[in-house]
């Protein structure tokens, strides 16, 4: 093991009253393995946090816990799922625990409210204290679970739901839901979450489908084809009766293998790459739906190529545009429009498009989260991505320090470089690494 002979500067903490020198200290390469997480295994106050890079070494002062290593961000360990104020951005706990099923699972992709301020969860998830796969789940304001439906089948989750009045339309990965045999596709009953006798003629075996829409008796569903190479499927059925129509505008010449968005407005049936009117001929959509949509009124939020657009379905209108991709979440309500990027959860004020809050993610192995589904309910929103180990994050630059309960402080110097060692000299902490981060260059004095 090679060691790195660096001369640091002391960094003051609490407590210190006066400056010091810059002795010099040696910093040894740790031999542990780095770990992107702080495990649990570490004991209190360390159980349940999560940086995006190695820590190499910690030190305690009192009831102070100090870290150095090579990191970006420090958050409590959050999971895939994180429910936040919507007027400020801060963490707050209404939803039950989201964990991994039996059969793997533990990602949501679709939230939409209740209307009394919970919300219907979709995808495929345990919850506590049992690892029965669910598909959805009726979770009200509080974070009680008022029930939970769950799914099997090839991928076995649940894609995307409509709630209605008196149904929930599901669309998803399935064979079957509540042990009934569903092709990718159901109807539950919004108050019990009992499976509905509607079913549909039309199948795709081990693949289902991504979403479906409900208007006028008649429900629209697009898929892709997972087995063969015969691109898309967008079809319509009767609803109740569950036969199909005579809608299959999805031609060689213009099918698309990726449809993952259905939309109903003024005979219309929009995807996320197609318009076609209830004859199944060729339309221009009066507004881009994007590969991730939420509709509030006749103002649908889509994301697209250029960025996040709220659009007037009747008259055309872009109402607000905000920065994002096609692969940004979106949501809305009456005064603020929420967005997923890379790494961060965004609330936009809707009238002025100033930025209300934003908030850092942190996804696996150390990459930037983003967020598959955003969705507001009252004064909360939902935040969710299958692959985060934290959806609510503190930017640090190899340094952080907790307190006795194990919260992380507002104390964060900035090292220019990965931070190898700490020491404690009274009341402060000496520390010692390289330059600039991960180079392995040594460096010379830190003055913090």
């Amino acid at each position: 093991m090679r060691r790195v002979r660096v001369l640091v500067a002391l960094l003051v903490v609490v407590g210190a009253t006066s400056s010091y020198g810059a002795p010099v200290a040696t910093a040894v390469e740790s031999s542990a393995s780095p770990s992107v997480a702080v495990e649990s295994a570490l004991a209190d106050p360390l159980a349940g946090l999560v940086t995006n890079g190695p820590i190499y070494d910690m030190e305690r002062i009192g009831t102070t816990t100090y870290l150095g290593g090579d990191f970006d961000y420090i958050g409590e360990r959050t999971g895939p799922v994180v429910s936040l104020v919507a007027s400020t951005g801060d963490r707050t706990d209404v939803l039950p625990a989201i964990n991994r099923s039996v059969s793997s699972q533990r990602v949501l992709y679709a939230a939409p409210p209740d209307g009394d301020g919970g919300w219907f969860l979709a995808g495929g998830f345990a919850l506590s204290g049992d690892t029965t796969n669910i598909g959805v789940a009726h979770v009200d304001a509080a974070g009680h679970v008022l029930w939970s439906t769950p799914v099997s089948g090839r991928f076995n989750n649940v894609r995307n739901i409509e709630v209605h009045d008196d149904i929930i339309l599901v669309a998803g990965s399935f064979n079957t839901i509540a042990g009934q045999t569903r092709e990718g596709l159901a109807a539950l009953d919004r108050s019990t979450g009992s499976v509905l006798p509607w079913t549909s003629t039309l199948t795709q075996p081990n693949c289902g489908f991504e979403d479906a829409t409900l208007a006028n008796g008649v429900v629209y569903v697009v898929g892709n084809n997972c087995i063969f190479s015969s691109g898309a499927v967008l079809r319509a059925l009767n609803y109740p009766a569950g036969t199909v129509r005579p809608f299959n505008p999805l031609t060689p010449t213009v099918s698309d293998p990726y449809q993952y968005n259905v939309e109903y407005f003024d005979g219309l049936v929009m995807t996320n790459t197609h318009t076609f009117d209830e004859f199944s001929l060729p339309a221009v959509a009066p507004c881009p739906i994007g590969n991730h949509s939420t509709r509030v009124a006749d103002v649908i939020y889509a994301a697209t190529e250029t960025g996040v657009v709220g659009c007037d379905l009747a008259t055309g209108e872009h109402v607000i545009e905000l920065p994002g991709n096609r692969d940004s979440a979106v949501s809305a309500d009456d005064a603020r429009v929420y967005t997923a990027t890379s790494g961060r959860l965004n609330a936009y004020d809707r009238d002025s498009r100033d930025l209300v809050w934003s908030s850092q993610t942190n996804g696996s192995f150390g990459n930037p989260g983003r967020a598959l589904v955003i969705a507001v309910s009252g004064a909360n929103v939902v935040a969710a991505d299958a692959s985060a180990s934290s959806m609510d994050v503190q930017p640090r630059g190899g340094l952080a320090a907790l307190d006795g309960a194990g919260g992380i402080t507002s104390w964060g110097p900035v090292a220019d470089g990965t931070v190898r060692s700490l020491a404690v000299d009274g009341d402060r902490i000496v520390a010692g690494g390289s330059s600039p981060r991960s180079t392995g260059s040594p460096v010379t004095a830190w003055l913090v």
